[in-house]
């Protein structure tokens, strides 16, 4: 079973917090994946009521990649999980201009299983306090990207709230950041 740039994210799920984080793994796959012919493994996303809040299950059975959690925290983190343990993207990526070497393919072994624990802390998260530097700051032209990747590091490192700086920042950002799933 492979993942790869024909490897699909299937769900019926619809909530901001989810899309962002399918988006985002989407693009980390084209940064990661070379071109191939070989077809790639699905990415199913499916509700599973009784898991803790923030928690999810990851495996590979039935030619698919598997993720089970029962709210939208829990899928974000299951989503960024692939990133981190089967592409290689580390939780500061972009901060970091992590260079990537494109790969045809990526080996995940039937039978793999990984389910998440609870946090031990109920509120895990970031006060940004250079707003003015990112205020300033444009990627690819937009200026609430800074943020987002902010937010998007925030989640793939666990966190759950932040404070989008003050004054002005904090109320011109904190639409995105509840969209991404964050406090």
């Amino acid at each position: 079973m492979f993942l790869n740039l024909h490897s699909s994210i299937v769900t019926d799920l619809q909530a901001k917090p989810v899309l962002y984080a399918a988006r985002a793994l989407k693009r980390d796959m084209e940064k990661v994946f070379a071109l191939t012919q070989v077809p790639g493994m699905d990415i199913r996303l499916v509700e599973e009521p009784p898991l803790q809040p923030e928690c999810f299950i990851m495996k590979a059975e039935k030619d698919a990649l598997w993720v089970y959690a029962s709210d939208d925290l829990g899928f974000s983190y299951g989503i960024y999980e692939i990133s981190r343990r089967f592409l290689g993207v580390k939780d500061f990526w972009f901060w970091n201009d992590q260079a990537f070497t494109p790969v045809e393919q990526i080996d995940i072994p039937e039978g793999f299983s990984y389910a998440s624990t609870p946090f031990r802390v109920r509120y895990r998260g970031w006060f940004i306090n250079d707003e003015t530097l990112l205020a300033a700051w444009q990627v690819d032209r937009r200026k609430d990207m800074p943020w987002v990747m902010a937010f998007e590091a925030l989640l793939r490192c666990g966190g759950n709230l932040v404070i989008p700086g003050t004054d002005r920042h904090t109320k011109q950002y904190r639409r995105i950041a509840s969209d991404m799933g964050l406090a």
